[in-house]
């Protein structure tokens, strides 16, 4: 009996130990595309201050490597997944309007940092929430494209 409860023991704590990897989750692989808000997400977003990115597109590489593509920018890097939180590890971010990548006023924004971007996994559907330096939120709904 206590071999019982001490094997079910480990075997739920193994279980319970955080996925931290791109491998075996292949169903996450593809492009995604920003979805366009409806009325009610921009009239809210007007009254507090939520804007919401349309236009945007990530691939998600089975190398485990991304490119994200916003209006302005595109940013490359590995990604990786946790629980149901896709982690991208930026290696390069670029403006499309190549004198901004030397300007001295927009290179703070092309830095790098070591920490991961978080974005929230809800089926078919990354779900991309940020700050700008001003505070204001930025939310980007990206679907899963058919192949």
């Amino acid at each position: 009996m206590k071999t019982a409860i001490f094997l079910f023991m480990v075997v739920a704590l193994l279980g319970c130990k955080a996925e931290h990897s791109s491998e075996g989750n292949h169903d996450l692989i593809g492009v995604y595309k920003s979805k366009k808000p409806n009325k009610f997400n921009v009239a809210i977003g007007r009254v507090t201050g939520v804007s919401y990115g349309v236009g945007n597109k990530m691939i998600l590489n089975k190398d485990s490597t991304f490119v994200y593509e916003t209006c302005a920018m595109v940013i490359s890097g590995k990604w990786s997944t946790e629980n149901d939180t896709l982690l991208m590890y930026y290696d390069k971010k670029r403006f499309k309007v190549e004198e901004l990548n030397t300007d001295p006023e927009y290179i703070k924004f092309i830095k790098v940092y070591p920490e991961p971007h978080k974005i929230q996994i809800k089926g078919a559907r990354l779900i991309k929430k940020s700050s700008d330096i001003n505070g204001d939120v930025h939310i980007s709904e990206l679907i899963k494209q058919e192949e």
